[in-house]
């Protein structure tokens, strides 16, 4: 199957899933995807049939908040809340990588394949936020309490 139409299956208003992510499981280079058996075609063939009518209506339900966004992306309390200081003094991305928010650990103009992906992924959704010095484990690599301010 295309990634697109495996994220049609998976995505939801409440979790979206990146079209990235299902290359790096079928690669076998996501998290423990490659010590995951896929599951037989029966199984297969009752997940797309059990999921494939949820999207019959062929609306997209955005569950309703009481919070306001920011008129300002780059406004800066809407980003500080992102992250949460820790008791060490390091400030913790607390948010974790959704499909508007992607972290990576450094920045490089040699090799900017890895960032700019993430930035061309990002632009064809719907924006988001790309945090450099932000590793996998997102802990926020040298930045002290203070330094945030």
């Amino acid at each position: 199957m295309k990634n697109k139409d495996i994220q049609f299956l998976f995505n939801r208003p409440e979790r979206a899933v990146n079209s990235g992510r299902i290359s790096g499981i079928r690669d076998g280079k996501y998290g423990p995807s490659a010590e995951i058996q896929p599951a037989g075609a029966e199984a297969v063939e009752a997940f797309i049939e059990a999921n494939s009518k949820l999207s019959e209506i062929g609306a997209v339900v955005v569950p309703a908040t009481n919070e306001k966004a920011p008129s300002d992306p780059l406004d800066y309390s809407a980003i500080k809340s992102l992250f949460a200081e820790q008791p060490n003094g390091c400030w913790v991305f607390s948010v974790g990588e959704t499909d508007t928010h992607e972290c990576k650990s450094s920045f490089g103009l040699k090799h900017p394949q890895a960032w700019l992906r993430a930035i061309a992924a990002l632009s064809n959704n719907s924006g988001g936020y790309v945090f450099f010095g932000v590793n996998d484990s997102l802990e926020v690599v040298g930045m002290k309490s203070g330094e945030f301010e």
